[in-house]
């Protein structure tokens, strides 16, 4: 790896990480009777706007998953994550309520921060391994991702996951040498990761993780730092850390991608960033036939 010293990608002799398996909100139907099979996992907040996208996406690219009384019983299912520790006690009972009427909310007892989202997900996958373990694959999800399921389930199937059962799946990151920021919203300290550029990883608004590459994660999280830049923690850094094989499509969109609302209606893409009005405007052409086409390459 470029600029990258190999010894560093190697698990701790002993535990370094603790990760909290408190759930204020468990969510303890939303996988049962070994069900589902995919798991749509989405780390969310607790802010208006967000509950809002929340309803339109249980409207709309995952209305599907949804039966009489919001109960999900198929094999494809979703749910949205949060931390606690900084939730005022108001707003963990309107989540509360939200998972009474969903059944779809899972609140762990952690500090829900931007910087900690690295941590977040790793929560999550460990929450997934331990109550959900018969999945075929988590995919995870940003809110302002919009999700052509059909097609991602397709292209998913059609990976060689007798020869790689654990693996990651998304969009590869532009640059070669993806480059390691020190300041903003994505800074990471030298002191935290020494190095100048991280591994090959993928965009974090959308990539899906095996079932068997959710419980190595899960099992050796603890033997890792969290690095605290998501996508390129857990699809680059864990992912060489445990040889997971990183598997790479072009029909997932990045930030740099045009025409999401054309090419996502016409099958092009798996995945689009939208916001609220290209959500719905793609759900009312997407919704009288979805479909996905057939013929669309292999990885």
């Amino acid at each position: 790896m470029y600029g990258v010293k190999r010894d560093f990608f190697e698990l701790h002799a002993s535990k370094v990480t603790y990760i909290r398996r408190e759930f204020p909100i468990l969510g303890e139907n939303i996988c049962r009777e070994g069900l589902p099979k995919f798991l749509f996992a989405v780390p969310s907040v607790v802010k208006p706007q967000a509950a809002q996208d929340r309803l339109e996406i249980r409207q709309t690219w995952a209305s599907s998953f949804y039966g009489s009384n919001w109960l999900q019983a198929d094999g494809i299912r979703i749910a949205f994550f949060f931390g606690s520790e900084n939730l005022s006690s108001g707003e963990l009972e309107s989540l509360r309520n939200e998972s009474g009427v969903y059944g779809d909310i899972v609140v762990g007892a952690f500090n829900d921060t931007y910087v900690n989202l690295a941590y977040k997900m790793a929560v999550t996958i460990s929450w997934v391994a331990d109550h959900c373990s018969s999945v075929d694959a988590m995919v995870k999800v940003d809110m302002d991702t919009y999700v052509n399921v059909g097609l991602l389930l397709n292209l998913t199937d059609k990976l060689p996951t007798q020869e790689y059962p654990n693996f990651v799946f998304g969009t590869i990151h532009n640059d070669a040498h993806p480059k390691v920021l020190r300041t903003g919203h994505w800074g990471v300290p030298k002191s935290v990761y020494p190095f100048d550029f991280y591994p090959k990883y993928i965009y974090g608004h959308s990539y899906v993780v095996s079932g068997p590459a959710v419980k190595l994660l899960a099992e050796n999280f603890q033997y890792f730092p969290v690095i605290p830049n998501e996508d390129a923690f857990l699809t680059g850094i864990m992912a060489v850390t445990l040889n997971i094989t990183r598997f790479y499509h072009s029909s997932f969109a990045n930030l740099l991608t045009v025409d999401v609302v054309d090419k996502i209606e016409r099958n092009i893409l798996t995945t689009a960033l939208v916001d609220s009005e290209k959500r719905r405007t793609i759900w009312n052409f997407m919704k009288p036939s979805i479909g996905f086409d057939d013929s669309f390459e292999d990885v």
